[in-house]
């Protein structure tokens, strides 16, 4: 899933052109204690993971700088720069007071996961990010609980999302001095195992401050490789990022590592023009999640045509076997839904018992072999590959279907709305030729 947040566009696959230079961010990965493998730079001074991967997901949006010089942040360089990053450890050899009146000053600041590792000796770093590391009990996969579904860091998540990662503990924190915006659910994990700290089972995991003029934004995210190379982390801290900023440019999807050759279809403020909606019912988009209300209906990319191709895209029910379904390679719609059902193929999204309409099915035509379908409310991965007459689906990482048809060899893609609550964000489309 190496996939990353997304540089804006005002059509599909159209860049914006900015009115003025993009903010400068600078992303501090230096290592005074342990060093994370995330951020540790190959031989030759090669980008770390972290490094390539935010700066890719800030593209169009701000300009990362990637740095282990400490040498940077010193009071007249970070004048060159609208925010810093931190992803830190140890005490590091540096002014303080230059970077915190960097922040007051109204320069933004965000910390990642062990911005909260480094600089114990220094009370005022401590009140800036507003606690200390504490520990790491947990490193596995948890639920994280969304306490402001409503701030641009977590608009995009839901109420709750699982994700397996380093958890950590705080201390020197107080939950009245910031603005939490994830905390840990303390029943996804064993809150008796050694070296949890916190009676009070308050396991804050990213937050927001006013520090004078300035903004601090942190997230304690961001242990594993994995984390890095998953959208939903990605857009969460590039959105908290722009946030220290206040004027960085709109949010939208981003192409990512890994995800070469790709274009996104939906942008995240208002559809594009080429969407348009066939039957009854609408999609409505907001923050880059389309939602469908009523039905029977098709919101599709009116005009372009597909031959060989990788769509990819995730989906939420609302409800358990909510209906929906994806459609691929239909040549015409001519105001109706029914056309592409006859003239095209759908992949369905329903139920999770394989059968001929069943999640993961050629409807109508072919049953998956298995449907390994998150519960409603969560995100689900599903990847299209049409090459030739071949079909191949693979949802959340496995292939369930693989299907030879008869029917056109070139299309248009659409969603179906279907009286059900299915949401759907991250459309992109690999053309093969």
């Amino acid at each position: 899933m190496r996939a990353m947040v997304l540089a804006s566009v005002l059509a599909v696959g159209a860049p914006v052109a900015s009115a003025k230079p993009l903010p400068r961010v600078l992303f501090v990965t230096h290592s005074g204690g342990f060093r994370h493998q995330v951020v540790t730079r190959s031989p030759d001074g090669t980008l770390s993971f972290a490094e390539k991967q935010l700066q890719a997901a800030a593209k169009g949006r701000f300009d990362v700088v990637a740095t282990q010089d400490l040498a940077e942040l010193s009071r007249d360089k970070l004048k060159n720069y609208q925010a810093v990053v931190f992803y830190t450890t140890g005490e590091l050899p540096i002014d303080v007071d230059a970077l915190t009146d960097f922040v007051k000053g109204g320069g933004g600041f965000a910390g990642i996961h062990s911005a909260t590792d480094t600089l114990y000796k220094s009370a005022a770093y401590g009140e800036m990010i507003g606690g200390y590391f504490d520990g790491h009990p947990w490193h596995q996969k948890v639920r994280i609980k969304v306490e402001d579904p409503k701030h641009p860091a977590t608009a995009h998540l839901g109420a709750s999302f699982e994700i397996a990662d380093e958890i950590y503990q705080f201390k020197d924190w107080d939950r009245k001095k910031l603005h939490v915006l994830l905390s840990l659910d303390p029943e996804s994990v064993d809150v008796t195992k050694q070296g949890v700290k916190r009676a009070d089972h308050d396991f804050a995991n990213a937050w927001t401050r006013d520090y004078g003029k300035g903004r601090v934004f942190y997230t304690a995210l961001g242990h594993r490789e994995e984390v890095w190379a998953d959208p939903r982390f990605l857009t969460h801290l590039v959105n908290g990022i722009a946030w220290t900023l206040r004027d960085a440019p709109p949010a939208r999807p981003a192409a990512a590592t890994g995800e070469e050759g790709f274009q996104w279809l939906l942008q995240a403020a208002a559809p594009p023009a080429e969407w348009k909606q066939a039957g009854p019912g609408s999609f409505k988009l907001d923050n880059g999640v389309a939602t469908a209300n009523g039905g029977m209906g098709l919101w599709y990319l009116d005009g372009r045509r597909f031959k060989d191709f990788v769509l990819r895209l995730e989906y939420r029910q609302g409800k358990p076997s909510a209906n929906s379904g994806v459609y691929v390679r239909f040549p015409r719609v001519d105001g109706t839904p029914n056309l592409p059902i006859d003239e095209g193929y759908e992949i369905q999204i329903y139920s999770r018992e394989p059968a001929k309409n069943s999640t993961g099915a050629i409807y109508s035509f072919q049953p998956p072999s298995e449907v390994p379908q998150k519960p409603a409310g969560e995100w689900n991965d599903m990847e299209i590959a049409a090459t030739g007459q071949k079909y191949t689906v693979r949802l959340n990482g496995k292939v369930i279907n693989t299907f030879t048809g008869s029917r056109a060899l070139e299309g248009m893609i659409g969603l179906q709305n279907h009286d059900d609550e299915v949401a759907f964000r991250n459309v992109r489309v690999k053309e093969l030729r």
